[in-house]
């Protein structure tokens, strides 16, 4: 089970990192193991900074914002 969860990760870093970065912003706070945090559809990554100074978190934190959002401009239709 672990090793299928290191896998998903590493998959989805390796997607997030080849893939059409500009459409996908993410913000890394802290060291430690990765934690993402993924917002609503429409709000930004970074509505989650609260809760991280809240949570102390001993981990680095993923903060994604999607395309559309948070000043990251939309992408056009396929």
């Amino acid at each position: 089970m672990k090793t299928r969860l290191l896998l998903a990760f590493l998959i989805l870093g390796l997607s997030i990192t080849w893939a059409q970065t500009k459409e996908i912003k993410v913000e890394v706070i802290g060291n430690g193991e990765p934690i993402l945090f993924l917002p609503g559809f429409t709000t930004p990554g970074s509505v989650w900074k609260e809760t991280l100074e809240q949570l102390k978190l001993n981990n680095e934190a993923h903060l994604i914002s999607y395309a559309g959002f948070n000043g990251i401009p939309a992408i056009e239709t396929p």
